[in-house]
């Protein structure tokens, strides 16, 4: 049966994605916590044929209005064969929301988009009623209550310099020199980790300087000391707490882990083990540039991402209505960051004549730098 769903969508629905609405957010991508939401009902007229026909493929638009980023299926009455004829609900990226089979009158189905595909889907023999919808619900961003008032801006829009320096963007970002909001220590120029509302994390020295090293706020010691007059950049390992599936992962089921670092300018994490059903479930690692997005499925040991630019990576795992496998673990992630003055990671981080010795730590989850010593 599965083989024949993904038959339906390759070949009735993802040619329809060209002209699908382009009214809201992808399922996966809403922030259910930046803003309030709002319910919004509709009438609509969406209906099988009655009785629906043998071999049936038939394909149903929904879509709620501009703005909205939810919508929610009513179906008032649902009547297909038990275990052979099936109501196929899909967002409207084409991923499987709801697999639905046999008498469901009344059923419900949330999507995470403002637009989704119904599909119509029987065997050869045996019909029955089929299904239909005569309202839906959608969700949209509540209205501004002061809309006069000023509003920050959010990470990587234009900033402008009508409020109080240190408040034109949201918090834990800042206006940089480009006009756009960026990340506390985040930089396009050295004068950005000085502006008013870049708070970050540096080296605790003086005399100092700062300045912008790979898009990342660095600070630099200019008192004599026997390190480097440059900052030392380094990958620190650091084992990840937590970030892995169930063993085995859920059906019908989509979650995120976010692994972050302050001051960090590149993470790269190692998977002890991936094993996604291939083809139908996958993990999505995206980086903090949302251009830096892999899809994985299938079955891997003892393997590193690729690199991602910036302090932040996301992993979602989007699982279909049947099969399992083991899931994935990730055991340790390193991040490409600035070190404290003095210590090290390997050899290299220290200067000529001195070597990185190693040093006891107690707590996995947190860096454990050695120390530039001489040799």
């Amino acid at each position: 049966m599965k083989q024949k769903v993904l038959t339906i969508i390759g070949v009735l629905i993802l040619p329809l994605l060209g002209c699908a609405p382009d009214g809201g957010t992808a399922n996966g991508d809403i922030d259910m916590h930046a803003h309030s939401l709002v319910s919004r009902e509709m009438a609509v007229s969406i209906q099988s044929q009655h009785p629906y026909a043998n071999d049936s493929r038939e394909v149903f638009q929904v879509t709620a209005p501009q703005g909205a980023v939810t919508l929610t299926i009513h179906f008032d009455r649902l009547q297909v064969e038990e275990g052979y004829d099936y109501v196929l609900v899909y967002d409207g990226d084409a991923h499987l929301i709801r697999s639905i089979t046999g008498h469901k009158d009344g059923e419900s189905v949330l999507v995470g988009s403002p637009s989704a595909y119904i599909v119509m889907w029987s065997d050869g023999s045996v019909t029955d009623y089929g299904f239909e919808v005569t309202h839906i619900s959608y969700s949209i961003v509540a209205p501004d209550p002061n809309p006069s008032d000023p509003v920050p801006a959010d990470v990587g829009e234009p900033c402008e310099h009508r409020m109080p320096e240190g408040s034109e963007c949201v918090e834990d970002a800042y206006c940089a020199s480009d006009d756009t909001c960026h990340a506390d220590g985040q930089c396009v120029i050295d004068s950005d980790c000085e502006l008013l509302g870049n708070t970050w994390n540096h080296v605790m020295c003086t005399p100092g300087v700062a300045h912008c090293n790979e898009g990342v706020c660095a600070w630099e010691c200019t008192s004599p000391d026997p390190q480097p007059s440059n900052p030392v950049w380094s990958w620190t390992r650091i084992m990840a707490d937590g970030i892995e599936s169930d063993h085995p992962y859920d059906n019908d089921y989509v979650h995120t882990w976010t692994i972050h670092r302050d001051g960090a300018s590149k993470i790269r994490l190692h998977f002890s083990k991936i094993d996604m059903e291939e083809g139908y479930d996958y993990i999505v690692i995206r980086g903090s540039d949302t251009s830096e997005t892999i899809q994985v499925d299938g079955y891997y040991e003892d393997v590193w991402s690729p690199e991602f630019t910036g302090d932040t990576v996301t992993i979602e795992i989007h699982t279909d209505y049947s099969v399992t496998k083991w899931g994935f673990e990730v055991d340790y992630a390193e991040y490409y960051e600035q070190l404290p003055q003095g210590h090290c990671n390997t050899d290299d981080d220290c200067s000529d004549g001195q070597a990185c010795h190693q040093v006891m730590c107690t707590n996995p989850y947190e860096a454990c730098y050695g120390e530039c010593r001489a040799q």
